[in-house]
């Protein structure tokens, strides 16, 4: 494991967020390296990058959490992938999966460091699955993951427009504020503005080439 370092532009909330996660890893099973099971908009946007087996792109995952689908697509013909977590404990099982799954560190490295802010090498494809909603500002999380995007940038994110929109930011609300109660570190668990996420790509050069829902969740694929 690697920490590449960087000043995180929100220290309170980026700490936040690795207490989280690192708690949340602890409480996985013995044999933590098969779990946790990807979510259904996780699996879809999965399904949305099968060209991975054609392209063999390098890819790179920020907030790679346990290195799920880093992991996957490695398995299905990414040449090189590079996972970057702020949770210690996840990037530890990460690790762990890639080896059980005979993936050396010539094929998948994981590292520990803030994607919003530490200097990124550019890859063909980036990937942000249910990670720009932990992140109190989307644009700095946004601007450094487009900066190194070569053809393709992948996120899923709480949809934030019409009925889900609304169930989105009062679910999710009361959850935050349940857990600030309880004093426990929470993820912030922010329903970003869609449509404003959609056009800082659409101005960095980014077209959409697909998207799709499941349940409250929104996931897209845009290349350059």
């Amino acid at each position: 494991m690697e920490n590449t370092g960087g000043e995180p532009g929100d220290p309170t909330a980026v700490d936040r967020i690795a207490r989280a996660f690192d708690r949340q890893a602890g409480e996985l099973p013995v044999d933590a390296v098969s779990w946790p099971k990807p979510s259904r908009i996780s699996l879809r946007l999965l399904e949305m990058l099968e060209d991975v087996t054609e392209v063999r792109p390098t890819l790179l995952e920020l907030g790679c959490g346990t290195g799920v689908a880093s992991v996957r697509l490695a398995q299905q013909g990414a040449r090189h992938v590079t996972g970057i977590d702020l949770s210690p404990a996840s990037v530890d099982i990460a690790v762990r999966r890639a080896a059980e799954a005979g993936l050396d560190q010539t094929r998948v490295r994981f590292v520990v460091g803030d994607a919003a802010s530490i200097q990124l090498e550019r890859h063909d494809w980036v990937l942000l699955d249910r990670v720009i909603c932990c992140y109190p500002s989307a644009e700095d999380l946004l601007a450094n993951a487009a900066g190194a995007a070569g053809d393709r940038l992948a996120f899923a994110v709480p949809e934030s427009r019409g009925w889900r929109g609304y169930l989105n930011r009062v679910g999710w609300g009361a959850e935050n504020l349940g857990k600030a109660v309880l004093r426990r570190p929470t993820c912030p668990g922010l329903v970003h503005d869609v449509d404003a996420i959609e056009r800082t790509l659409v101005n960095a050069g980014f077209r959409m080439v697909r998207k799709t829902r499941r349940g409250l969740w929104y996931a897209a694929v845009f290349d350059r």
